[in-house]
């Protein structure tokens, strides 16, 4: 009787910890969450495309920017996670700060599918928890998962796709189950979230070729391309190219003049990416204490060392997993590959983020059996309990901290004013009003109008053509320490005081919300002078013939020289008087008699 209870109550135990582990997760995630949450809004301008898109999805007006003063078919952000938002927005609310939580509720839930993937593979339910546990406090996930980015929504629905991937691999036949069906649905919506995603088919169906799953193989290769067909033929009708494609193949995206990269330009890249990620990115992305400044990138022997052991402790991680360890080196593989071909300037934890949680748990399950060999091997001890991984928790502690001390302080004055400046706009400006700054989807979370971005010219007759192409009836200068702003825009503003009014200024930052009136002030011919060679703000002056209206109603149309009237011209009075006459200096000289 005493034996037939042994299995009885150890299979009570099992059910337990089936939920005990699940749920310290959850309380852990509860706690560490609460401390790290940033209300703010992020100011990068991703984040923001995001939430415009998923608005603009949401309302039923398309896939396109809904701040833009002209909206136009958009084809860059793959639409995965714009209509992941727009379903949120659509049936709760438009909140951000609701639409960042929910991000963080993905995070929770990539840590229980992490905790379920390890468990299936390496049969200890400890082990398996204490090496998800340490998701909770990498530094950049918990960044991102108080963001509207597309990292984290990546990182579970890849995960959740690998692990319907392993449950199928582990059944006979896999085509009897609904699995399969998942994996490549899930697969397709992991590439629309992210065109990284590309690597996550990769690595699966490398898995299925070198099994001999052929089967397996084609129905996901062409189920994949059968549902990420129809965005690629959208871009085809919108004579759009693969914009990652395009700019991957650029010696730099963001100086296109510097023409297409041939093959020696390729190896460089390859080389430089190689000694980066091995000595900079991959040690960031897993230390807690190790910060990097993008602006010196010095990497020392120190660096390399540090990459280069991290890396021996990947690969002995993978060496001693049980199970599929092949699926993790061609996942790993494959997502490197395509980040050695990055151009240079394409840089950060941004693009590798979605490997960290694998990283993380590979490094210090290699860690883990490197010390149990030793151990063993000293005689000290066969085995140890894997609970002691969570002490790896505990030198995490200061990101936390550092997490926390970001998500309490402010912003600084000159975004504070840029937003006021937007609710300023908002309440005091019709709703038909569209504005010109220089973040415009920043702008549109406070203004709620329709907000462009001012042209890249030194041409002052282009720049303010574009303005009134766009119909923009308000602009805001800002201070938030952009050079293109003060480099374009600010000359055109202090050139035609006339059309710029003032309506309200920041004086602690020199905020301004002017009124854009294109009918006043002068239209005509500019000479460009070369720009300031300190400040490279962009010089013109009235040079050839013009028309100025004044706000008096008076109008002159005539020659203009160096910024005055000089020569010819008229005068025409709101009483329909015309004077003519010559000019001198800005002052007339004499009148020309009238027939």
């Amino acid at each position: 009787m005493a034996n037939k209870q042994k299995p009885v109550k150890k299979a009570k135990k099992t059910k337990i910890l089936k939920l005990l582990y699940p749920l310290a997760l959850i309380l852990v995630f509860l706690v560490v969450y609460n401390q790290i949450f940033d209300k703010k809004v992020n100011l990068g301008g991703d984040n923001i495309g995001y939430y415009s898109l998923g608005v603009s999805l949401a309302q039923g007006e398309g896939y396109a920017f809904i701040h833009e003063p002209k909206p136009k078919p958009h084809s860059h952000f793959p639409p995965g996670y714009p209509a992941f938002l727009a379903f949120f927005i659509y049936l709760f609310s438009s909140n951000i700060i609701f639409l960042k939580i929910i991000n963080g509720v993905l995070l929770l839930g990539s840590c229980l599918l992490l905790y379920n993937i390890l468990n299936r593979i390496l049969s200890n339910q400890k082990l398996a928890f204490a090496l998800s546990l340490l998701m909770l406090f990498n530094y950049h996930l918990l960044s991102y998962s108080t963001i509207m980015m597309s990292e984290i929504p990546f990182i579970f629905f890849s995960m959740l796709a690998i692990l319907f991937f392993i449950l199928s691999t582990e059944k006979e036949n896999p085509f009897k189950s609904h699995e399969i069906y998942l994996v490549i649905l899930l697969t397709a919506y992991s590439y629309y979230i992210r065109s990284i995603g590309i690597a996550l088919l990769g690595g699966l169906l490398l898995y299925l070729l070198f099994r001999k799953k052929f089967k397996y193989f084609f129905s996901l290769l062409f189920g994949f391309i059968a549902l990420s067909l129809p965005w690629f033929l959208r871009g085809r009708s919108l004579e759009v190219k693969s914009s990652y494609l395009d700019q991957l193949t650029m010696k730099n995206p963001y100086r296109p003049e510097e023409g297409q990269a041939n093959f020696s330009d390729l190896l460089k890249r390859v080389g430089e990416n190689l000694e980066r990620y091995v000595g900079i990115e991959i040690p960031n992305a897993i230390l807690p204490y190790k910060t990097i400044s993008y602006g010196d990138l010095d990497i020392t022997a120190t660096n390399i060392i540090t990459g280069v052991l991290l890396l021996a402790l990947i690969c002995y991680g993978i060496i001693k997993l049980p199970k599929h360890r092949d699926l993790f080196i061609w996942y790993l593989l494959g997502t490197f590959a395509i980040l050695m071909l990055w151009p240079q300037v394409w840089f950060g934890i941004r693009f590798m983020i979605s490997l960290i949680p694998f990283l993380l748990f590979l490094i210090s399950y290699g860690a883990f059996k490197l010390v149990e060999l030793i151990l063993s091997r000293l005689r000290i001890a066969k085995k140890i309990n894997p609970l002691l991984i969570i002490c790896f928790a505990f030198l995490f502690i200061p990101n936390i901290k550092k997490l926390h001390s970001q998500s309490s302080t402010r912003y600084y004055q000159q975004y504070k004013d840029y937003f006021d400046a937007g609710s300023w706009v908002n309440k005091n400006t019709p709703e038909n009003s569209i504005v010109c700054a220089r973040k415009p989807g920043l702008l549109y979370l406070y203004a709620h109008r329709k907000a462009g971005k001012f042209l890249n010219t030194y041409d002052f007759n282009r720049l303010l053509e574009r303005l009134i192409d766009d119909g923009i009836t308000h602009v805001v200068l800002d201070q938030l320490g952009y050079k293109d702003e003060s480099r374009y825009l600010v000359p055109v503003i202090l050139a035609n005081p006339e059309k710029f009014r003032v309506l309200k200024q920041y004086s602690t930052t020199n905020t301004y919300i002017l009124e854009f009136n294109p009918d006043l002030g002068y239209q005509g011919s500019w000479k460009q002078l070369p720009p300031d060679e300190k400040t490279e703000m962009g010089k013109s002056v009235k040079e050839g013939t013009g028309r100025f209206v004044y706000p008096d109603g008076r109008v002159f149309e005539g020659n203009w020289v160096d910024d005055k009237k000089e020569g010819p011209g008229k005068m025409i009075y709101p009483n329909g008087t015309i004077v003519e006459g010559i000019w001198q200096n800005d002052e007339m000289i004499s009148v020309t008699p009238q027939p």
